[in-house]
């Protein structure tokens, strides 16, 4: 009897030994005792979470409220605390808060970042936190030319449309601070083939 649990108990070794290294390559760059920046600002729609991909970040994916002006935004540039990471199926969940110093009092938030390889969600984090610190206001071009300009100036879209081949980035003033558009209350960007088309909007 004693033989024959020999080969399970080492199997739950293994498993628990591949378990522990996996999550210590996790969490090997992250530093929870240090402050990170946000490199983009980030949108909570009422009922959604943000997700953190590789090239991109989406505010919009899942039952959210379709109201962005009811939305809770974490500013590009905010100086922030990891609480915890944690893995679960498909993404890391990492809680934050602001820097304590001046917030005590401020409840933690949580953002979802792609893990299907240990590259993937490196670049996942890279995307949205920096180590130094990141500048509450990009200086934009006056003249935006190429989709990754409008991401670095404007930050990711509210909500992305397709029509044919164009896409439609949604974005409202408030939450993007000084821009080219900012004759607009509420705007389109519409990109196709990688360059920005025209701009549409209301006041």
């Amino acid at each position: 009897m004693f033989t024959k649990t020999i080969p399970v108990q080492i199997l739950l070794l293994l498993l628990l030994s591949g378990s522990v290294h996996a999550r210590n390559k996790l969490t090997s760059q992250i530093n929870l005792s240090k402050p990170y920046w946000f490199k983009y600002s980030l949108i909570y729609l009422a009922g959604c979470q943000p997700k953190v991909f590789p090239d991109n970040i989406i505010f919009n994916d899942g039952p959210c409220r379709d109201d962005p002006y009811a939305a809770t935004i974490f500013r590009r540039g905010i100086k922030v605390q990891l609480r915890s990471v944690t893995q679960s199926e498909s993404f890391v969940k990492i809680k934050f808060r602001y820097w304590p110093e001046p917030y005590e009092w401020q409840t933690e938030q949580e953002i979802l970042l792609k893990y299907d390889s240990i590259k993937n969600f490196n670049r996942s984090f890279r995307l949205l936190f920096s180590k130094n610190k990141v500048p509450g206001e990009y200086r934009c071009r006056n003249e935006l030319t190429t989709k990754q300009q409008v991401i670095q100036c404007l930050g990711y879209p509210i909500t992305v449309t397709k029509e044919g081949d164009v896409e439609k980035y949604f974005y409202i003033l408030e939450f993007v601070g000084p821009n080219p558009f900012g004759s607009y209350d509420g705007f389109w960007v519409e990109i196709k083939g990688g360059k920005f088309k025209r701009v549409t909007g209301y006041i």
